[in-house]
């Protein structure tokens, strides 16, 4: 066997027992925010295993526990209605630095049929929860703004991120990130960890709108 030969095999080897799991978010009664591998809630056990922040750390969690389920291709399921901290949308009045406050509550799809998008997102969610500026919400009743991650495979693989109001309006677009490399899922992670720097931390955060092309009023 050629080296393509045994590359291509290898690649589809492993792609295969990529796709033998599914991923989704769980969110607890806690208001706890976990990665898991679980095809359907319904036919999950009593416990389920789930990743604990963004390291390889694991823990069970109770079934009865779960709030709700956002599956990355399959979409969310609410579980518990009533824990769901729904709040009015409001629209977008022009003020960034209100709208995009420190303490505001963001939700960030992650549902979607490009798995760049769905990994972007997800990392996206884990720089939210260990950076502590904003708070995560569950789903899009419990958010203030809408913040998407998203990739383009037009021209040169790209990312970048959009933040919305609830009424679908888009009120910031980031300027494209290079998204690139030979392991997707990696690249989506890397991506998403660059943009959260380059327009959050040093962007958002601090009042800096240039690199969203906005100039300062």
């Amino acid at each position: 066997m050629n080296k393509n030969r045994l590359f291509l095999t290898a690649c589809i080897l492993l792609l295969s027992s990529h796709c033998l799991h599914a991923q989704c978010w769980i969110m607890t009664v806690d208001r706890g925010n976990y990665f898991s591998e679980i095809k359907d809630l319904s036919s999950a056990k009593d416990r389920i295993l789930v990743q604990v922040g963004d390291k390889d750390r694991t823990k069970t969690i109770r079934k009865e526990d779960v709030v709700l389920v956002e599956y990355f291709e399959d979409g969310l399921d609410i579980i518990k209605k009533d824990m769901i901290l729904a709040t009015d949308p409001v629209a977008f009045d022009g003020d960034y630095s209100s709208f995009l406050a420190k303490g505001k509550r963001v939700y960030v799809p992650i549902t979607s049929t490009n798995y760049r998008n769905q990994w972007g997102s997800k990392r996206l969610r884990e720089m939210i929860m260990l950076d502590g500026y904003w708070k995560l919400a569950g789903c899009e009743e419990e958010a203030d703004f809408i913040l998407h991650y998203s990739f383009s495979d037009k021209g040169h693989d790209h990312a970048r991120l959009i933040f919305s109001d609830r009424f679908g309006k888009d009120i910031l677009v980031s300027k494209k990130d290079k998204a690139s490399g030979w392991f997707a899922i990696q690249v989506a992670e890397e991506s998403a960890e660059d943009l959260y720097r380059k327009f959050i931390k040093k962007g958002v955060q601090v009042g800096n709108y240039k690199a969203f092309g906005i100039k300062k009023k």
